[in-house]
């Protein structure tokens, strides 16, 4: 850990201050943001901003920023993440948005601000842990200067509509018709059929009384997992301003809530996909997984995605129900993905957050999505 007279010292040799955002600061971050990613990224979005750092039902921002004269160069951002650890709910945070000017960048901004921001920001808050899922730019530094541990890679699972259609889009030389019959042979489509006597499936306008029953319920079976109560999942998933997700329910028809799955549709490079972001099903039941994992699957592609994906690590009790309605682990052949999870206890017990196997973590737990 660094101390308060060293984080100064880089401060001062480097040329440039650090000190707490405010809600004051937003104008100027937002200038930041746009400088290094454009005004078509959601964090350029004011809207955006302030639903992340503002409204979240866990707590506020805990952000520090790097001055130089009159201009940001860079920041450090944390949202709190209300959590079970080990049985025991606590409250945890999720590193995200972390920016440097790229004219500044080579100065330790990023890992300076980071230490600020734990030594600091924390200390009211009760904090007990810091997670994330580091872009390849900035995933060296945790490791080495801010003592995090890598507790592995989440795989990406994808599955292909058209495959020949779709590599026809690279090469016009591309037999879009055998690459077409191929992709229909790995990547079936499967048809969604559940007991309607029994069952029903509906979208989800808004989560009622009946998630906060499901999620206590069922919190007992995980050792780590992000609180997925009403006010979470309605702030997480119904009030975001800039990225549209649908949600879909089944219970039974006395209305006994069985689990739910949330998706959403977005554009990448030019293709549309469609990611499957939260699965929580009652017991970790793999059938009532298996329904929803294709009543989304259905809508994405009635939506025209033409690639579904979703992160999730292999121990998790879905991730087979996913290669069984035919995802596939994304192949290496097509370039690295690499989606490493890391995470710091800042109550010295790092023991009970290490350990890969005792994570329940899907996309739906991190900004990505």
């Amino acid at each position: 850990m660094w101390f308060p007279d060293e984080l100064v010292a880089v401060t001062k040799t480097h040329g440039w201050t650090a000190r707490p955002y405010t809600k004051g600061d937003l104008a100027e971050y937002l200038k930041l943001t746009l400088s290094e990613h454009g005004d078509s990224a959601d964090i350029s979005n004011a809207a955006y901003i302030k639903w992340l750092y503002e409204q979240n039902p866990a707590g506020q921002v805990n952000m520090w920023l790097a001055e130089a004269g009159n201009s940001l160069i860079g920041s450090y951002s944390t949202i709190p993440v209300n959590l079970v650890i080990d049985g025991k709910n606590l409250v945890g945070s999720q590193a995200l948005n972390i920016l440097t000017h790229k004219d500044y960048r080579g100065k330790k901004i990023f890992i300076t601000l980071a230490e600020l921001a734990y030594q600091n920001g924390f200390k009211d808050r009760n904090i007990a842990l810091i997670y994330g899922l580091p872009n390849k730019m900035i995933y060296r530094g945790y490791p080495k200067y801010l003592h995090f541990t890598d507790i592995g890679n989440m795989p990406l699972l994808i599955k292909v509509n058209n495959l020949g259609d779709l590599l026809k889009d690279r090469s016009r030389f591309i037999p879009s018709w055998f690459f077409n019959l191929v992709g229909r042979c790995v990547f079936r489509k499967q048809r969604l059929s559940y007991d309607r006597k029994r069952l029903k499936i509906e979208r989800i306008l808004s989560f009622d009384d009946r998630f906060d029953h499901l999620w206590e319920a069922n919190k007992g079976l995980f050792k780590n997992i992000v609180v997925r109560n009403k006010q979470y999942l309605n702030w997480r998933y119904m009030n975001n301003p800039a990225r549209k997700y649908t949600a879909f329910s089944i219970a039974d028809l006395m209305d006994n809530l069985k689990g739910f799955v949330v998706c959403k549709t977005t554009s990448v490079r030019g293709i549309k996909a469609g990611f499957i972001g939260d699965l929580f099903v009652e017991n970790n039941d793999g059938q009532i997984a298996d329904i929803l994992i294709k009543k989304a699957e259905e809508y994405l592609c009635e939506q025209g995605s033409r690639i579904l994906s979703t992160l999730l690590f292999k121990h998790i009790h879905f991730y087979n129900t996913f290669l069984k309605n035919n995802f596939i682990k994304y192949p290496a052949f097509l370039g690295s993905k690499s989606f490493p999870v890391i995470v710091r206890s800042m109550d010295r017990k790092q023991h009970l957050i290490s350990d890969l196997k005792k994570w329940h973590l899907t996309m739906g737990d991190f900004d990505i999505f």
